[in-house]
């Protein structure tokens, strides 16, 4: 098979890379099962982190809560929304309170722009009640372990997550037009 030939990578492949991500998490495994741990939501569920300082903002959110159809076949704004399995989903909570979320997060949504020393957030709605933490100075050591590992669980399951969503952005146009004589190059 040649280089301009290569085989795009089949469902069960990206499935096995998904299961293999989530071990490394620690978060499949014998007894990790959603349904039998303690404190997973079994209904619908999103997750955002959002960096205060470079005003990044990512969502995952599952099935139970919006489906992938419905969710994009509408044309949006950006693509900082991603939507994963419950199984998914249900793994990535469990690894979230295994790292001390539960435990060290406030009720409420968490806030629109960081106060001063307050770099970054992830605000976690259940069908049980929205909670978030915020990384800021004002943590201690422990509290700002949990959210380092809550993020990179986040991050590393964000990553791998597939989408397919439409954005409107006319400016992108000019990537995919033909080059002409004449026309300034990028």
């Amino acid at each position: 098979m040649s280089r301009s030939q290569t085989p795009i990578p089949c469902p069960a492949l990206l499935k096995g890379l998904l299961v293999a991500a989530l071990a490394l998490l620690g978060c499949v495994g014998p007894g990790a099962s959603s349904a039998a741990r303690p404190g997973t939501p079994q209904g619908a569920a999103r997750l955002t982190f959002v960096d205060y300082r470079t005003k990044v903002r990512m969502t995952l959110i599952n099935e139970a809560h919006t489906g992938k159809v419905e969710f994009y076949s509408q044309k949006r704004a950006n693509a900082n929304t991603k939507i994963t399995t419950n199984e998914i989903m249900g793994h990535l909570l469990a690894r979230l309170e295994d790292q001390g979320f539960n435990g060290h997060a406030q009720p409420g949504s968490a806030p629109l722009r960081g106060a001063a020393g307050e770099l970054q957030s992830l605000e976690l709605n259940t069908r049980e009640a929205t909670v978030f933490l915020v990384n800021s100075s004002a943590l201690n050591d422990e509290a700002r372990t949990s959210f380092r590992q809550c993020r990179l669980a986040f991050m590393q399951i964000q990553e791998i997550t597939s989408q397919a969503q439409s954005v409107d952005d006319p400016t992108g146009r000019a990537v995919f037009q033909p080059e002409r004589p004449g026309r300034p190059k990028n």
